[in-house]
């Protein structure tokens, strides 16, 4: 994060507050007198064409329905990143192998298994002996491959990344950066909702849980950017049976999106659902995560807010924002992501890339002191000056900086500055929705503020603005859990806590009643619920009632283990040892696993198993120790 400069706090968020004061006064929404502030912004214009698929009601027909018609279009998709995002694990042969990883004495075989992929994972012991600790089917894949691909499995119905990654080319089987450390990870880290909507086509989350999910359709397809096509397909079939004339070249087709149609922040929208942070991303009443489709525009669901500045919490994946901070995007009325990248196809040389995207630069910077862009030779181009690389510690890949900035600059401001409407137009919403969003919105910004009494000021404009919103009628449970939050920071840790969960638990049960919050946020809110509930000695039975249903809703180790501890006393030993043979088989790789088996199995008078669970134990708590030869010089 940029360091703030040394002045006084700015009034950005302040000012932001006065506007939405003026705004509801005018409305008539607000009864109070006038604070001045800023006059409301001339509204975005309203969207030339809104398509007909764009309904809520609308049906998806899956990509093999549109190769019928668009087989040039598939053909092209299908050698596309997009296409090979996401998929259904099959036991191919260069999968089949095995890999050792030193630091957690773990070998790990892959091997086909009744017509699936299966991975064991055994523990080297001090007497060269195998111990198997772990044994799951690999059920999806995540990633295109090109260069890498993550495994996960679906244990419990939950699905979880496994250990392993597997490479390109000759490098196969690899444990993943996350995992390459002494504990072995086994498959316990979740694959994320906001990971699955990305990198899947379609899917719904099941049984209200975190993970568990139902693909529709694994991969993304044509819908993904057009929206449902029923319709589409449709209105093509009646046209074929009929004597009805099909719509002029350049009359766009209604019943399907085409972004080369829509205006181009309506365009950019389609890319920013996977490729923009969604940290100032604010989801309108009744709207949660998954009720956006490529047709509708983007405020049907949401709105998104930036900052002047872009913090280091804002990643470089968060291409669209990136590029829209730009000064060419700023200055370019037709620049969009499909200017270098191709909408449909993927060019597999790179060499068509740099010359697609240098003859795009060249358009307005024909001589920049260098060779002609479009002319640059073989290796050479625009991107590798003015979007660098960012190496990234994460299985994705190598990011480019989309600032499009001059080398050697840096074009980062102070967090903190008044927040605009970036995707998502404003003037669809009531000013007291506004206010809504923007309030919720500044309350997310308010920690990216170093100096504590510009982060104090911040807190205090967001909660203006929240109570400005109530006030006016327009109140949900993202509202009212941001101004709670806020009153926490007010009130102090310790009375705040306390006021927090009595706020907490009636608004949890009414979101989860009415379905307005997605899974994941239900379970933020439960695990919110836990860390703020006084961790006492004594049994809890508010603490093992939220437990209780944390274990249905996600699937965790440490979940179990502290249900383990609430039911032995409350009395409950028999459920007390069941729910730590269960945190046991969720990571058994985990030292402390594997030492509450081996003194639950001597309670039981099972000896012989629990001096092998006990050698288990010694082995991964000496691996802890291990420390990596140093390579020669």
């Amino acid at each position: 994060m940029a360091e703030p400069h040394a002045t006084p706090p700015r009034p950005g968020l302040r000012a932001l507050a006065r506007h939405a004061q003026t705004l509801l006064l005018a409305a008539g929404l607000l009864a109070v007198g006038g604070c001045g502030g800023d006059e409301p912004s001339e509204p975005q214009p309203q969207p030339a064409i809104r398509f007909e698929n764009a309904s809520a009601a609308a049906a998806y027909v899956g990509a093999a329905a549109c190769t019928e018609c668009h087989e040039e279009e598939a053909q092209a998709h299908a050698a596309h990143p997009h296409a090979r995002s996401f998929g259904v694990v099959k036991p191919e042969a260069d999968l089949i192998g095995e890999h050792w990883h030193e630091p957690s004495a773990m070998t790990y075989r892959m091997a086909e298994h009744e017509g699936a992929l299966r991975v064991r994972g055994s523990l080297k012991m001090k007497d060269g002996s195998e111990e198997l600790l772990s044994e799951h089917v690999l059920s999806h894949w995540i990633g295109s491959g090109d260069r890498v691909r993550q495994y996960a499995a679906e244990p419990d119905g939950f699905l979880m990344l496994g250990p392993l990654v597997h490479r390109a080319g000759a490098q196969g089987w690899q444990v993943d950066e996350e995992c390459d450390k002494p504990l072995a990870a086994d498959f316990v880290r979740p694959v994320a909702p906001t990971c699955v909507r990305c990198h899947a086509g379609r899917m719904t989350q099941v049984d209200g849980a975190e993970n568990r999910f139902r693909f529709a359709e694994p991969a993304i397809g044509c819908e993904r950017c057009h929206g449902p096509g029923a319709l589409h397909v449709q209105h093509q079939q009646t046209l074929a049976t009929s004597d009805a004339a099909p719509e002029a070249a350049d009359q766009p087709d209604l019943t399907i999106a085409n972004p080369a149609h829509m205006r181009r922040d309506r365009a950019m929208a389609i890319c920013a659902q996977c490729h923009m942070s969604d940290a100032l991303t604010v989801y309108r009443i009744g709207k949660k995560p998954g009720d956006w489709q490529a047709a509708q525009p983007w405020e049907d669901a949401h709105v998104t807010f930036r900052p002047a500045g872009r913090p280091d919490g804002v990643p470089n994946a968060s291409h669209v924002d990136l590029l829209a901070a730009s000064r060419c995007y700023q200055e370019s009325d037709t620049l969009t992501c499909v200017t270098c990248h191709g909408a449909h196809g993927h060019d597999v040389d790179a060499s068509e890339t740099r010359r697609r995207s240098n003859a795009a630069c060249a358009q307005c910077h024909g001589d920049c002191g260098r060779p002609e862009p479009a002319a640059k030779p073989s290796g050479e181009d625009c991107a590798s000056c003015h979007m660098p690389a960012t190496e990234k510690r994460i299985t994705h890949d190598v990011f480019h900086d989309h600032r499009l900035r001059r080398p050697g600059t840096s074009p980062d401001q102070p967090p903190g500055a008044e927040l605009a409407a970036f995707l998502g137009d404003l003037a669809r919403l009531t000013p007291a929705e506004r206010v809504r969003a923007q309030g919720i919105a500044a309350t997310r910004a308010a920690p990216w503020f170093r100096d504590r009494n510009e982060r104090t000021t911040a807190e205090s404009a967001a909660r203006d603005l929240l109570e400005q919103a109530h006030a006016a009628g327009v109140a949900d449970g993202r509202s009212k859990y941001s101004i709670e939050m806020l009153g926490m920071l007010k009130a102090g840790k310790a009375a705040g806590r306390k006021a927090l969960v009595a706020a907490l638990g009636p608004l949890l049960e009414a979101e989860a009643a009415h379905a307005t919050f997605a899974p994941e946020e239900i379970v933020a809110l439960r695990n919110l619920i836990l860390d703020l509930l006084p961790k006492h000695e004594g049994p809890s039975e508010e603490r093992r009632a939220v437990l209780e249903r944390l274990i249905t809703e996600r699937r965790q180790a440490g979940d179990w283990v502290a249900l383990a501890r609430q039911r032995v006393l409350q009395g409950d030993t028999e459920g007390s040892q069941a729910a730590l043979l269960h945190a046991h088989r969720i990571w058994p790789t985990e030292p402390g696993r594997q030492g509450d088996v081996a003194q639950l199995l001597y309670a039981q008078g099972d000896k012989e198993a629990a001096a092998r669970a006990s050698r288990i134990h010694q082995r991964l708590l000496r691996q802890q120790s291990y420390v990596a030869p140093r390579k020669p010089r």
